[in-house]
């Protein structure tokens, strides 16, 4: 069972296989080699070179196609045209903008060299910058729209992702945790049910080529403004909406006496560039639902050696709440 807690098949660094790497296929010397942290899927590295710094993406083994890959590269190069500050990929000797990069250590993975964008991650109590951060997100949608014609929706995997993710934190919690894995477990087959209630009105939603993990440690900004949206890895073609929810979950998550507000703050800003249907409406605090536990099974349960309890609670507080909000 596949779940973003799972290492298997993700570069592990080797500063010699990158140097290599980077000198042979885009003739560029390393000054230095930094493993950037945090990154879940896949591997991100930071390079400085005599002339400037580059980030190296280097993908895990069976999680994305060359395909998927090359439409990522496109997607983002066309938010860079339509305003939105992503990084390009930079062109190897051979033109190409996806390569094999293979490790010592036995392994081919497929690598992309991106520019760096400067700038620090988004903080959850920068409020001031929400309704800039909401404003790119609707353009975000409003661009990935023009890209799914004919492609089929992923909700099915979400869903799947959900329960790889929930079974696995299950497993873990029953040895020690046995009250807070029923009530968890009960959240579950709560929001499973009212998925299969509304997957008529899901299909009907709009569908967008969407980030799905648009907060954090992926916007960049300098205090004032948004300087770069950055790993692209869980792009998917889902309905706007979950993205929306998906993002607002983090700012609600982490604003726990103002999370109301926020709420309605990003929802507003969002709004004034691409309206939400009402179908959209009423399904937002689910699929907020979705990601609270998904992210509440894997980063409180499956990701660290014993589980957090005190984020477990929250997250159980916090879908209450979700059940009862009426935008």
């Amino acid at each position: 069972m596949i779940t973003h807690s799972e290492s298997f098949g993700k570069y592990r660094l080797n500063k010699k296989d990158v140097k290599g790497f980077l000198m042979k296929e885009y003739g560029i010397r390393a000054v230095s080699i930094v493993e950037l942290k945090g990154g879940m899927i896949n591997t991100s590295i930071k390079v400085k070179s005599p002339q400037q710094p580059y980030l190296l993406r280097i993908y895990r083994r069976g999680v994305r196609t060359r395909r998927d890959i090359a439409s990522e590269l496109y997607f983002c190069e066309m938010l860079a045209w339509g305003g939105v500050p992503t990084a390009r990929a930079v062109s190897a000797l051979t033109q190409d903008y996806i390569r094999i990069l293979t490790s010592k250590a036995g392994g081919r993975y497929y690598a992309v060299l991106f520019q760096f964008l400067k700038g620090v991650h988004i903080k959850p109590r920068q409020h001031q910058l929400i309704p800039k951060i909401a404003k790119l997100h609707a353009v975000m949608h409003r661009l990935g729209e023009r890209r799914v014609h004919k492609l089929p929706s992923s909700v099915d995997a979400i869903i799947s992702w959900l329960n790889n993710e929930h079974a696995v934190a299950q497993a873990q919690l029953a040895l020690k945790q046995i009250k807070l894995a029923e009530e968890l477990n009960a959240l579950h087959v709560d929001i499973l049910a009212e998925y299969q209630l509304n997957k008529k009105n899901i299909a009907r939603l709009p569908l967008a080529l969407s980030h799905l993990d648009y907060d954090s440690g992926n916007i960049l900004n300098d205090g004032k403004s948004i300087t770069g949206v950055i790993d692209f890895d869980d792009l998917a073609v889902v309905p706007a909406v979950l993205d929306l929810g998906f993002s607002l979950w983090w700012w609600c998550y982490f604003n726990t006496h103002s999370k109301d507000l926020v709420l309605r703050r990003y929802v507003y800003a969002y709004s004034t560039v691409r309206r939400l249907t009402v179908g959209e409406k009423n399904l937002l605090s689910f699929f907020m639902r979705v990601r609270n536990l998904i992210l509440s099974n894997l980063l409180f349960v499956n990701v660290p050696t014993v589980a957090n309890v005190a984020a477990l609670r929250k997250g159980i507080a916090l879908d209450e709440w979700l059940k009862k909000i009426n935008l």
